[in-house]
């Protein structure tokens, strides 16, 4: 019984957490991004901002495999049956245009910061 009073205490408070801290936290992001979205296009702020977001981009979509069929097959040797798949794999030249998306991310960003030093981006 006191698992239960125990869990339902820790719903009630995520759901007050929700409301207030999570809901608060996102109306700010959301009021941020129109702000930088409203900025003319050649604002050093809105630059910046756009050039944080590309390096985001450039890291966070690295090229990963493509699983195309899928299949199972028993293995005598254990006795159990195996997940098969059909993979096509990341290649040297995708790895290599991923890093140079990168890099130029980077680079973007670095000649910015120095040629707007007072600039702050959130």
């Amino acid at each position: 019984m006191l698992v239960y009073v125990v869990f339902g205490l820790l719903f009630l408070l995520f759901r007050v957490l929700d409301e207030t801290v999570f809901d608060k936290a996102l109306e700010k992001d959301i009021e941020r991004i129109k702000y930088y979205k409203s900025l003319d296009a050649n604002d050093p702020k809105k630059l910046i901002y756009d050039a944080k977001n590309e390096l985001w981009e450039a890291k966070y979509f690295k090229p990963k495999p493509r699983y195309h069929d899928y299949w199972r097959e028993y293995n005598y040797f254990t006795g159990e049956w195996e997940d098969c798949y059909l993979v096509d794999p990341v290649t040297p030249e995708m790895l290599d245009a991923w890093h140079e998306r990168v890099r130029k991310a980077k680079n973007n960003l670095r000649e910015l910061r120095k040629k707007y030093p007072n600039v702050k981006v959130d």
